[in-house]
């Protein structure tokens, strides 16, 4: 068994910039966060927030994918 200390915390802003900003501030060891798996084509479209986020944070980042029905 595993102890994982973690924070839930709401934030305002932009979700990617706010996102890396709080991990950053609050000094944590791994960014781990979820993908609604859109295609290439909307994630171009709509932008991708794990994206930015794996490109623009210097802490770890793990991106979950939601497994296939």
């Amino acid at each position: 068994h595993v102890q994982v200390n973690h924070r839930l915390e709401r934030l305002h802003g932009p979700p990617g910039s706010t996102i890396v900003k709080a991990a950053e501030n609050q000094h944590v060891d791994i960014i781990i966060l979820g993908t609604r798996g859109h295609g290439s084509l909307k994630r171009t479209i709509l932008g991708s927030e794990s994206d930015y986020i794996v490109h623009h944070s210097a802490i770890p980042v793990m991106v979950c994918r939601k497994p296939a029905d």
